[in-house]
């Protein structure tokens, strides 16, 4: 995961956070590249469904609280 943050330019801060939260917003790229899903809503709500953003989504905030129960 760390090779496709640098190899795509994601934000650098995300190699200093712990590794356990790279797979979100990895995982929305592979989402996009490999599965050709580019429903912006949907690749958002996947690249913050470990940590949560501000003035989430309805989609966002559901994707976040199945992943917490």
């Amino acid at each position: 995961m760390k090779g496709i943050i640098q190899k795509e330019q994601m934000n650098p801060l995300l190699l200093e956070y712990s590794p356990e939260l790279w797979h979100a917003p990895v995982g929305a790229y592979l989402v996009k590249k490999e599965a050709g899903i580019d429903d912006q809503d949907v690749l958002t709500a996947i690249e913050f469904h470990t940590s949560g953003r501000p003035d989430m989504t309805l989609l966002e905030k559901s994707h976040l609280c199945r992943r917490l129960y």
